[in-house]
């Protein structure tokens, strides 16, 4: 009996010493980069966009680059929001024009509206708290300039 109580011991201390432990994010439905290893927190960069339309309706970035650079190999993104919050939650790559980012999201022609999907960078959710996700990138990114879109927020990082 003691053996078992030890071995039970043993393996509950095992599994709790490597499970992750997420910091909460203060703010909800804003996207943060996770340092994990000094587990803290930092807000992504929030932007005012300037909103385009014409021939392609998108946003247009001041600056050439985000306040926020994320090393490509530490990058790890919480959001702290109910799941149908984040239904309109987009991941989009920019492009520099004259010393401005911008992303393209819809391009219109001879009556046809052209969802920009090459724009898009694929992304899913996973649950590591109440209400807080992680969010996790199907392939990784790149270096380059970054906005998370959520109707007219706008938050912008770096990966260098």
């Amino acid at each position: 009996m003691k053996y078992l109580l030890l071995i039970f011991f043993l393996s509950t201390n095992a599994l709790c010493a490597y499970s992750q432990s997420f910091p909460k994010p203060e703010f909800t439905n804003v996207p943060y980069w996770w340092n994990s290893a000094s587990n803290s927190l930092a807000l992504l960069s929030k932007e005012t966009p300037d909103i385009k339309f014409g021939f392609w309706m998108g946003m247009k970035f001041s600056g050439n680059k985000s306040e926020l650079e994320i090393p490509q190999n530490q990058l790890r993104l919480l959001i702290h929001s109910s799941q149908l919050d984040m239904q309109h939650l987009k991941l989009c790559k920019l492009k520099m024009k004259r010393k401005r980012r911008q992303v393209a999201l819809v391009k219109l022609g001879f009556g046809v509206i052209n969802i920009q999907e090459e724009s898009l960078v694929d992304f899913n959710l996973k649950p590591a708290g109440e209400n807080i996700y992680e969010i996790v990138l199907s392939d990784s990114l790149p270096p380059g300039q970054y906005a998370f879109i959520n109707a007219l927020d706008a938050f912008t990082f770096s990966v260098k």
